[in-house]
């Protein structure tokens, strides 16, 4: 598992986090951090100098995806990129699919072996999101999209930054939902976390649930584990086909699904 960071992290930051991932899957896999140069200042992310950073090292993680695909044995190469960690990762993949434009999609994914790439609150602009997604799906065995109605983070970064909405907002779902059916991109599903809220009384919001909110920190360490479905994981299909999210029964199901997947050994 690669873990590409946001903004405003130090690389003890980012190491501590990749071992924590690790350590609560049951260390079943091997947990890397891709840490790039970005200040503890988010004034240096505000003026775009971290956003320029990111930008740059884009090549670098393509590098290190062909490392890790030739140097090693790994069944799955998973990636975890959060916040602006989202702008790394999806250019990465975009430059990493045109410079094989030669290969198609299963020759890309047997020489290269990405498994589930999320982007989990991705603080990319949505337009620039999108135009990288066809080259993303064709990477991978699926790729994962979690929104929330109340990021505070990517709404801030909207007003003081401009640009798109960011992808990881629920404002701009139903944008992507429509290209994603549109492009027939059937591996890319998007969580919604705040769906259903309104049920299990209470909503799953900020910028760091994903690991910070048991509920959504479980689903993300059962998916870097197994690399299932959602529909396997313990999550509910909502009424919109490729939209998932966490029903009330949640707690019950992922339960279920342990039992049923790792036999328990979890």
């Amino acid at each position: 598992m690669l873990y590409v960071h946001g903004t405003k992290v130090d690389f003890q930051n980012a190491v501590t986090l990749t071992a924590e991932i690790d350590h609560f899957a049951g260390k079943d896999f091997v947990g890397m951090a891709f840490s790039w140069p970005s200040h503890q200042n988010i004034l240096t992310y505000l003026l775009r100098i971290d956003v320029n950073n990111a930008r740059n090292s884009s090549d670098a993680l393509v590098k290190l995806i062909k490392i890790l695909a030739v140097n090693t044995r790994a069944k799955r190469i998973n990636i975890l990129a959060y916040s602006a960690g989202g702008r790394v990762t999806s250019k990465a993949l975009y430059e990493l699919r045109h410079e094989y434009d030669q290969l198609n999609n299963d020759e890309l994914r047997d020489r290269f072996r990405l498994g589930s790439v999320v982007f989990a609150a991705a603080d990319v602009e949505v337009d620039q999101f999108l135009e990288r997604l066809p080259s993303i799906s064709e990477l991978t065995q699926q790729t994962i999209i979690t929104v929330s109605d109340n990021d505070t983070a990517l709404i801030a970064a909207k007003r003081f930054m401009g640009g798109k909405s960011r992808a990881g907002t629920e404002e701009v779902e139903s944008i992507e939902i429509d290209f994603i059916e549109n492009q027939h991109l059937n591996n890319v599903e998007i969580i919604d976390v705040s769906h259903g809220k309104e049920y299990r009384g209470f909503d799953i919001d900020g910028h760091h649930y994903w690991y910070r909110h048991p509920w959504m920190s479980s689903d993300i360490i059962f998916l870097m584990r197994t690399n299932l479905p959602p529909g396997r994981r313990g999550l509910s299909q909502s009424e919109v086909e490729g939209l998932w999210y966490l029903s009330q029964e949640y707690p019950d199901m992922i339960q279920e699904a342990v039992r049923e997947e790792l036999d328990g050994q979890w």
